[in-house]
């Protein structure tokens, strides 16, 4: 359709309060792949994905590190794509990945040192069938939490992403 770029919804799988219960019954088989051990998800990011390689689109990093300058102008692609992000495998990536990111002025959302504050409840999320439709609501997954996140900072309130 000659759009330049696609968005990208991401289905962010987290640990949950079923997974963690999972984990310590020895229920847990890391030698099954990851889709099967991680069935919880929201769509809780969105971002530009698969640019055009365009010559005359300029690209200063200085300016934004993340995307080109001047999308305003550009053709959005039609569809949006849907990727699976497996962020909180097991307990101990999940260890691993505070640590790296607690006290980084990108990762602000990351401020608490117990692993468990980051899981979610397996109720409230949506669950991974694999040939399903994607369940997706804009408004309650993406744009209320983001509002939501946005004014706890900005109030300078502790907050974490839904």
């Amino acid at each position: 359709e000659g759009a330049d770029f696609v968005r990208a919804n991401q289905m962010e799988f987290a640990l949950t309060d079923y997974d963690v219960t999972t984990i310590e019954r020895g229920l847990d088989n890391r030698s099954q792949p990851i889709e099967q051990r991680r069935r919880h998800y929201r769509v809780t990011w969105r971002e530009f994905r698969l640019f055009r390689n365009d010559p005359a689109v300029a690209w200063d990093v200085e300016q934004n590190r993340q995307f080109p300058q001047n999308l305003s102008k550009a053709k959005i692609g039609s569809r949006a794509i849907f990727n699976r992000h497996y962020a909180h495998r097991d307990v101990e990536q999940l260890k691993t990945r505070i640590a790296v990111r607690r006290g980084s002025q990108s990762f602000t959302h990351v401020t608490d040192d117990d692993w468990r504050s980051y899981t979610q409840c397996a109720a409230s999320q949506h669950l991974w069938s694999p040939g399903a439709p994607v369940q997706y609501s804009p408004l309650t997954d993406f744009w209320i939490p983001r509002i939501q996140l946005e004014l706890a900072q900005r109030l300078g309130l502790s907050a974490k992403p839904a």
